[in-house]
């Protein structure tokens, strides 16, 4: 096991995590040399294996925004502050929920596309600040 700080969580990583805050089973599928995600209607239902890419495609991504009601803007710096780096030029937030010890606070997560930066938020708020991944 690796231990990856969510806010620089990228690519396949970023996606693991996101599944592993999902519930989602996942497997390394040789034929793609990728790794592939079960989706699942419940748990232990069947489900199909196939890319589960959130960060990447809105299609997988927008539902859990919408589901979780997450926030999305353009960064933009303060009177003084230094611009943002091109990596860091979207603002995820979201208010943290009942469950959460910090229920009630907003979670800020940057990211360079507003994918990212939502599901670093988003696994932010289910897995806290690092995340331990195979």
């Amino acid at each position: 096991m690796a231990t990856y700080k969510v806010r620089e969580l990228e690519g396949m990583v970023l996606a693991q995590a996101v599944a592993l805050a999902e519930g989602l089973a996942w497997r390394v599928d040789s034929r793609l040399g990728e790794q592939a995600f079960q989706r699942s209607f419940a748990p232990g239902s069947p489900g199909f294996w196939g890319m589960y890419m959130p960060h990447a495609s809105w299609s997988l991504g927008g539902p859990l925004i919408e589901r979780e009601r997450i926030g999305i803007a353009i960064y933009e710096r303060q009177h003084g502050e230094n611009p943002p780096p091109d990596s860091m030029r979207w603002i995820a937030s979201m208010e943290m929920g009942s469950d959460h010890a910090h229920a009630g606070e907003m979670l800020l997560a940057l990211g360079p596309t507003p994918l990212i930066a939502a599901m670093r938020a988003y696994v932010a708020s289910r897995l806290g600040d690092t995340v331990e991944l195979p």
